[in-house]
């Protein structure tokens, strides 16, 4: 399978009905993240802050922001990937995923 049928599947399960498969599809994104190239990580990272916002699973929740935090420690992350990130809702935030969410904010460039 080429990358661009990988990440054309994570991205479909990324956005799926079911929460279940979308936790998966982020964790699919730390499985692959090495072999992801510029454009397909900006396309994965943007679509995980964006879908982080409004998730409702917490389990899905967590995925993506740990899928998002394993991006920014070995990709450089688009300045609006990490924009988004500061619009999550603050009450959305467990105590496990504090950690992935102040590791972004860090390596955010308005932070640098």
């Amino acid at each position: 399978m080429t990358m661009d049928a990988i990440a054309m599947a994570i991205a479909r399960g990324l956005v799926a009905a079911d929460a279940g498969v979308r936790a998966r599809s982020a964790d699919e994104v730390t499985d692959v993240i090495r072999a992801l190239d510029s454009g397909h990580m900006a396309v994965l990272a943007h679509l995980l802050a964006a879908i982080r916002v409004g998730e409702t699973d917490p389990v899905a929740r967590e995925a993506q922001l740990h899928a998002l935090a394993e991006l920014a420690e070995w990709h450089e992350l688009p300045a609006e990937v990490f924009a988004r990130t500061s619009d999550i809702p603050q009450d959305t935030v467990s105590a496990s995923e504090t950690e992935y969410l102040a590791y972004l904010r860090d390596r955010s460039p308005s932070a640098r």
